[in-house]
């Protein structure tokens, strides 16, 4: 299977201590994000959260954040040191996250 031509993935890795909030992303249509941990943080309880629209229909609030899921690749049972969250992009422009570790705020 092939991917669309119109198709990109952007990585993001997150480490402790960064403050992005000020920072706005800029996706295309179609384009994937994956966002994966610093491997200081991969066995800490961290949440990601975005205000970019999960599916087609969602539409766009500035305001309005969503928790992404986590994807957990490994096959050991305890072992989630390689985990990311996906996200695909269905409407074009310009989105925020954050993410909080360990329930920080």
């Amino acid at each position: 299977m092939t991917r669309p031509i119109s198709e990109e993935i952007r990585y993001i890795e997150l480490n402790e201590g960064e403050n992005k909030s000020e920072e706005l992303n800029r996706l295309k249509k179609d384009w994937i994000l994956q966002i994966k941990l610093n491997p200081e943080l991969s066995w800490r309880k961290v949440r990601i959260l975005t205000n970019a629209p999960l599916n087609e229909n969602e539409e766009f609030s500035r305001l309005k954040y969503n928790e992404l899921k986590w994807t957990y690749p490994s096959s050991g049972k305890y072992d989630d040191s390689n985990r990311y969250v996906f996200l695909k992009c269905f409407k074009p422009g310009s989105f925020h996250y954050y993410f909080t570790i360990d329930g920080t705020t």
